[in-house]
C-alpha cells in the first residue's frame, strides 16, 4: 500500500476467468472472455446499488495491458487523476483499477475515505476480490469488490438527499 498525493493505493494480482463475446465495442482478443455485455452489467449494476448507499462513488477501469516498465501503481494513478475521480464533491472516490492481461488490480482511494479507514481495509478487500476472482471468476470477483468498497463508503459517507452520481457506473474500458 501506499499513499501519495493524498490517495492511497492497494495492490493485488488476480486471475481472471469467464466466457463470451463482447459484441460491438472494440476489445482486444484477450479480453472478450471476461469483458462481456453481460460482465459489463453486472458490475455496473453492482456499482449502481452501492452508490444507492453512499455518497461515494466507485469507478471500474480496465485496461487490455501496461505499458512498457509501466508499474501498476503508476498506471492506476494516472488514470484515478484522468478520469476524474479525485474531483468528486466530497473527494471520496474510490477507482478499481484492472490490467487484464497482467492480472492485477490496483484499489486507489481519495483522501477523504482513506484517512478514514487506513490502508490495512484496502488490502483486506484486495485480498478478498483475488480470492473470489480464482474461486468464481472475473465478474464475481469485480462485483465482491465493488460491494466491499460500498461498505466501507456507506459507513463513512452515507447518502444524503443532494447526493448526485458524479461518474459513471459502467467500467470505463480501455484498449490500449
Amino acid at each position: 500500500m501506499a499513499v501519495s498525493a493524498g490517495v492511497a493505493v492497494a495492490s493485488a494480482g488476480a486471475a481472471p476467468a469467464g466466457g463470451g463475446e463482447l459484441g460491438a465495442m472494440k476489445v482486444p482478443r484477450g479480453l472478450r472472455q471476461d469483458l462481456t455485455e453481460e460482465n459489463l452489467d453486472a458490475i455496473a449494476a453492482a456499482v449502481d446499488a452501492v452508490e444507492s448507499h453512499t455518497s461515494g462513488e466507485v469507478m471500474v477501469h480496465v485496461v487490455h495491458n501496461l505499458l512498457p516498465l509501466e508499474k501498476p501503481r503508476a498506471r492506476a494513478l494516472r488514470a484515478f487523476f484522468d478520469l476524474g475521480v479525485n474531483q468528486t464533491r466530497h473527494r471520496n472516490g474510490v477507482l478499481l483499477f484492472v490490467a487484464m492481461k497482467k492480472r492485477l488490480f490496483e484499489i486507489v482511494a481519495d483522501e477523504a475515505i482513506h484517512v478514514k479507514v487506513g490502508e490495512t481495509v484496502w488490502e483486506g478487500i484486495s485480498k478478498a476480490i483475488s480470492e473470489v476472482i480464482d474461486q468464481d471468476g472475473f465478474q464475481k470477483g469485480i462485483c465482491r469488490g465493488v460491494g466491499l468498497i460500498g461498505e466501507v463508503l456507506s459507513q463513512h459517507f452515507p447518502r444524503t438527499g443532494e447526493d448526485v452520481n458524479e461518474l459513471p457506473d459502467r467500467p470505463m474500458v480501455e484498449s490500449d
